[in-house]
């Protein structure tokens, strides 16, 4: 509908991935508390509403409440804490902090993979990946041996050591793409596929400047992923008015119990 909205085109078909598990499904939860008492904050106030459970937090995370409020006594004022569960289940803990140092992750593993599975046919094996806002590399890494390379670049790049094949880069995405235009060792001959997963605002301000960049870099493909369907519909309508075409859309329910959905697109020139 956000895309109607904007006049464009749409597929015959949109892709559709409704979530199998709609309850228990978060890997990450950020929790307020004070003594004896954890839970959130109540909505545009600083009340704590307690919980003994959260209904869409992994069950590893439910089982770690107890022990996370003894542990939050050492506190003499309300304490912030962030939980979040590994592939193996395992559970760590972030105390007063605003993210983890390893950035950005999404928050429903089994979506997640659903994501990248749809994305991973679309990618041409030919044509070098840019991997823009990409975090640790969640959307790229699985393309390693597919693509000749990949660039992936995000202000909260991991500090990873980059090889020939798998380049990070810790940058603003939009300042990294103004040097690439006059860098010599940039393969402008060939033509590039870019993944940009941007934050829930979109591409903002700079995103028809973002996208003179893409053109100039020969990018002829973009998948574009928004977690915030009107600033998504927006950036995809942005692209149609520079001459891309809209190719194919799908949505996933990352979501569950929320109206909020992560909205896919394939782009092309």
């Amino acid at each position: 509908n956000a895309l109607s909205l904007n006049k464009i085109k749409l597929p015959d078909v949109i892709n559709e991935f409704p979530a199998e598990n709609i309850w228990f499904y978060r890997n990450r939860v950020q929790l307020r508390g004070f003594k004896n008492e954890i839970g959130f904050y109540a909505a545009q106030s600083n009340k704590l509403v307690a919980i003994n459970e959260c209904k869409i937090a992994h069950p590893a995370i439910n089982d770690a409440l107890k022990q996370v409020i003894e542990k939050g006594k050492q506190f003499k004022k309300p304490y912030k804490v962030e939980l979040n569960v590994s592939l193996s289940g395992e559970v760590s803990e972030i105390w007063n902090e605003e993210h983890a140092a390893s950035g950005f992750r999404q928050v429903n593993d089994e979506q997640n993979e659903k994501l990248k599975q749809w994305i991973e046919p679309l990618i041409k094996a030919n044509q070098p990946l840019l991997d823009l806002y990409g975090g640790a590399g969640n959307l790229s890494i699985p393309l390693m041996n597919k693509v000749p390379t990949i660039h992936c670049v995000d202000l909260s790049t991991p500090d990873t050591s980059s090889t020939p094949h798998f380049n990070f880069h810790r940058s603003s995405v939009d300042s990294w793409l103004a040097k690439q235009i006059n860098n010599k060792d940039f393969d402008k001959a060939q033509t590039w596929t870019a993944l940009i997963d941007p934050p829930r605002e979109g591409l903002g301000k700079n995103g028809l400047q973002m996208i003179q960049h893409l053109n100039q870099l020969n990018v002829k493909d973009i998948i574009l992923v928004g977690c915030k369907t009107d600033p998504w519909a927006r950036d995809v309508a942005l692209f149609v008015e520079q001459g891309w075409q809209v190719k194919k859309v799908a949505v996933f329910d990352f979501f569950p119990q929320t109206y909020h959905v992560e909205s896919v697109v394939l782009l092309s020139r």
